[in-house]
């Protein structure tokens, strides 16, 4: 990736920094293939936010520019903002290379991962209760495409981070299982817990007055500051593991638990200090493609 601009700063691991510029790079989601089709429901972990750019690593001023807008300015979109900062071949559930989530689904079928389709419904700021309003719209939504064969759920970091209660987590959480399994009831479930993202807060970094992790941090996620940070991220875990057990009964499920117990370190995370860097990303995917290895024959 073309560095634009070299300055001198102590970063974490190096004191030579590069402002980088996006590499423009097409995403497959490959509906031309023939594969199952997975259907993706999920938060701005899976849309490969700042993935390029490692945690020390800024991206050029400009892009710096939009995105100190999105956390301090008066008015932004978090969909314009999804637009501008996604990369959505980098991150775990959307990538068609071969470290990806769509390669190990493909694998089971002895497919490439760009024979899988891929049907996003994964957004910046994405919860649950977005995700049971897109439930409602499937029908009219894929009538017209193959109906998704696995549909994969990796949300809980933005209800978390609104302050959501237990009970209105695991209330939102059945709901949208209850949808789903009624939409699709012959596809392959596969849950994904939230992350430990209270680990994040050991790794700072400092790039200008205005700019710092804890002040990205607070403006994305201020209840990650609380004291009980780690004790309502459990809670919120054991409803999605309290879920899966109950709907396995029904339905082909599977659930990535040790996403729960990741160690996440430095390396893992992105410019941005909150979402996951390219490693983070391949990090999370060994998490969830091991877990698919146990889907039923």
């Amino acid at each position: 990736m073309k560095a634009i601009l070299l300055i001198s700063v102590c970063a974490l691991s190096s004191c030579t920094i590069y402002f980088r510029q996006y590499e423009n790079k097409p995403f497959n989601d490959g509906m031309d293939g023939s594969g199952p089709p997975l259907l993706l429901i999920g938060d701005s972990l899976s849309t490969g936010v700042f993935a390029s750019f490692p945690l020390g690593v800024p991206p050029s001023p400009e892009i710096q520019a939009k995105f100190l807008q999105l956390i301090f300015g008066n008015s932004h979109s978090l969909r314009v903002a999804q637009s501008n900062f996604s990369e959505y071949h980098n991150a775990a559930t959307t990538t068609d290379a071969d470290w990806g989530v769509r390669q190990a689904i493909g694998k089971l079928h002895h497919l490439q991962s760009s024979d899988i389709p891929l049907y996003l419904a994964a957004k910046w700021g994405g919860r649950l209760a977005h995700a049971n309003e897109f439930a409602e719209k499937i029908p009219e939504l894929y009538e017209s495409k193959k109906e998704p064969e696995y549909i994969l759920i990796w949300l809980g970091g933005n209800d978390f981070c609104k302050d959501h209660t237990r009970d209105h987590f695991e209330e939102e959480y059945t709901s949208l299982m209850k949808k789903l399994m009624k939409a699709y009831p012959d596809a392959s479930f596969l849950l994904v817990p939230i992350p430990p993202i209270y680990q994040i807060l050991a790794y700072n970094y400092e790039y200008s007055a205005a700019l710092s992790c804890k002040k990205s941090r607070k403006s994305f996620c201020a209840p990650i500051f609380a004291k009980d940070r780690v004790e309502r991220i459990e809670q919120f875990n054991q409803v999605i593991s309290k879920v899966a057990d109950i709907f396995s009964k029904e339905v082909d499920l599977v659930l990535a638990e040790k996403m729960a117990s990741l160690k996440l370190e430095a390396a893992d995370l992105s410019f941005d200090c909150f979402h996951p860097s390219i490693q983070g990303q391949k990090k999370f995917s060994s998490v969830i493609s091991a877990a698919i290895k146990g889907f039923k024959p």
